[in-house]
C-alpha cells in the first residue's frame, strides 16, 4: 500500500506468497482477492478459489480447536467469500459445496454457544445451495433447498418484517415451480411475493421498489 516506503507490488505478492506457504489465513485471504478480483495482476481464477478454500480449512480446523465465536464468525465469512468466488466464475457445480459446510458447521456451533444470527446463516446457506442447483437445472433439489429457507424464514416474525428477502425467496420459489411445470404453485407463490410488495409499495415512494412491484404484478397477470 506503500505506507512509509515506496509501493511494490510485485514485492508485496512474494512475501503474501512466502506467508501463505507458512499457512497465514490473511495471506492466502488477500492473494485470493488481488488475483481474483485482477488487482494488479492477471486473473487467475482457480489458484485464487484454491487460496480461499485453504484459508477456510485452516479456519475451520482452528474453530474445531477452540470452539470460540470470533474464529466461528471468521470462518464462516471466509466459507461465504469461497463460495461467492465459485458462482461468480460460474463454478456452480462446486458452488454448493461452502454452503453445505456452512450450514452443518452453524447447526453443530449452536449446541455450543448462541449464535445470534443463526437463522440468517441457515437461510442464507440454504437459499445458496437451492441457487446452485436451480443454475445446474436440478430443480427438485432446489425447491428442496428455498423451501428449507422459506420454513426457517417463517419461524421468526422479524423475517417477515425483511420484505424484501422474503420477497425474493418467493420469487426463487415460483420461478423453480415455473420450471417443474407446477403452475398452482408458480401462482400461489408470485401472489405471496405480491402480497408482501403491496405492504411496501403503500407504504413508500421507492422508485426501484415500485418498478420491482410492477413487475411482480405483470409477472403474475
Amino acid at each position: 500500500y506503500g505506507v512509509g516506503v515506496e509501493t511494490n507490488v510485485t514485492r508485496a505478492i512474494s512475501y503474501l506468497e512466502k506467508a501463505s506457504q507458512f499457512k497465514h489465513v490473511l495471506a492466502k485471504q488477500t492473494l485470493g482477492s488481488i488475483y481474483f478480483e485482477q488487482k494488479y495482476v492477471e486473473p487467475n481464477y482457480e489458484y485464487a478459489i484454491s487460496l480461499v478454500k485453504e484459508a477456510s480449512l485452516i479456519l475451520r480446523s482452528k474453530y474445531k480447536y477452540f470452539k470460540d465465536g470470533d474464529t466461528f464468525v471468521e470462518m464462516i465469512e471466509s466459507l461465504r467469500v469461497w463460495g461467492d468466488y465459485l458462482s461468480r466464475s460460474h463454478n456452480i457445480e462446486r458452488a454448493s459445496e461452502p454452503y453445505l459446510i456452512m450450514k452443518a458447521e452453524c447447526i453443530l456451533a449452536s449446541e455450543y454457544f448462541e449464535i445470534e444470527n443463526l437463522y440468517d446463516l441457515l437461510i442464507e446457506a440454504d437459499t445458496k445451495i437451492g441457487d446452485a442447483f436451480f443454475q445446474m437445472n436440478k430443480f427438485v433439489e432446489a425447491e428442496k433447498c428455498y423451501l428449507q429457507a422459506y420454513s426457517e424464514c417463517v419461524k421468526d416474525e422479524k423475517y417477515l418484517h425483511q420484505i424484501i428477502n422474503f420477497a425474493e425467496l418467493c420469487e426463487k420459489l415460483s420461478r423453480t415451480y415455473f420450471e417443474l411445470g407446477d403452475m398452482h404453485k408458480n401462482r400461489a407463490f408470485m401472489e405471496s411475493k405480491v402480497v408482501l410488495l403491496n405492504q411496501l409499495a403503500r407504504d413508500t415512494e421507492d422508485f426501484e421498489l415500485l418498478i420491482f412491484h410492477s413487475k411482480t404484478l405483470y409477472g403474475l397477470g
